[in-house]
């Protein structure tokens, strides 16, 4: 049995954290003065909308309770620009996975390696991902000067990380997939750009629609009520995440079929199970597509 267990371990072991291409990226792309100033404008344009949002709503003689509202209404802005830039930002450098490869003809490289196709395809995720995350991480500490004056939790800011952090991912993972499947043309990262534009365009619109309001979430005079694409859209899950939305109570939705219940009771964590998910499935496929007949 252990030495199963130790064959499973060296076999993750070797799949990401020592993976030769993960390893390139980390010990490569981190020194490009590119990177820097991308993570240092990252971080300014955060700070300065942070410091500009606290002195329009921050006033003299103010109580406790008017800081931590004030302190709650400059994290939903900084936590939307947040995800807003990853929105950008992701598809900027995943993207570059679907043409680089096909003109780079690095992916032909790859093939004659023994990488498992596992480790190419997690390893060209991971490479795309890493100076993504790495933004998210750098933005924390701007995230926890909310906190000082109250109002803003650190589940909150755990939820809005984690919300641009799964959008990442899933935008990663399809960029991967369009790589392997090797119909990486200029014509084809437009399309993917414009894809994803779409997506967060439509969803923005049809979130706005009465007709797409979840009826139990209705509270006459309190609140409007939820929308379905709360689950499906990274703007409307991170709204219920900020407590901008109140999903509708757990008895309330107890007739619909499971997971439909748990889903509307916690949609922002059914975005994040659904997005995890889904890129899962994408990169599952991509991986059986690496070295199949067709490429």
């Amino acid at each position: 049995m252990r030495p199963v267990i130790e064959e499973v371990g060296v076999a993750l072991w070797r799949l990401l954290p020592t993976n030769p291409i993960v390893v390139r990226v980390v010990q490569c792309s981190s020194k490009r003065l590119q990177h820097l100033w991308v993570r240092l404008l990252y971080l300014v344009v955060l700070f300065f909308v942070l410091l500009i949002s606290q002195l329009s709503v921050s006033g003299s003689g103010q109580s406790l309770g008017e800081l931590a509202k004030s302190s709650s209404q400059v994290f939903e802005g900084i936590s939307i620009l947040q995800l807003a830039m990853m929105c950008f930002l992701a598809p900027v450098f995943t993207a570059g996975a679907i043409s680089q490869e096909k003109d780079a003809e690095t992916f032909n490289v790859l093939l004659t390696t023994p990488l498992t196709n596992a480790q190419i395809v997690l390893g060209s995720l991971m490479s795309r991902l890493y100076f993504v995350m790495m933004l998210l991480i750098a933005g924390l500490p701007i995230f926890c000067i909310t906190m000082l004056f109250g109002g803003v939790t650190s589940r909150q800011i755990f939820l809005s990380f984690g919300i641009a952090g799964c959008t990442a991912v899933l935008t990663g993972s399809l960029a991967i997939l369009i790589s392997v499947v090797r119909v990486g043309t200029r014509g084809t990262v437009f399309s993917f750009y414009v894809g994803i534009a779409l997506y967060l365009a439509v969803g923005l619109g049809l979130g706005y629609l009465p007709g797409t309001i979840v009826p139990e979430s209705v509270v006459p005079g309190v609140s409007e009520g939820m929308t379905w694409m709360t689950i499906l859209h990274p703007y409307w899950a991170l709204r219920v995440a900020l407590n901008q939305i109140h999903p509708p109570a757990v008895a309330a939705v107890a007739h619909y079929p499971w997971p439909l219940r748990p889903m509307l009771a916690e949609p922002q964590a059914a975005y994040m199970i659904l997005t995890l998910l889904t890129s899962v499935v994408l990169v599952a496929a991509a991986t059986l597509f690496v070295r199949s007949g067709t490429k």
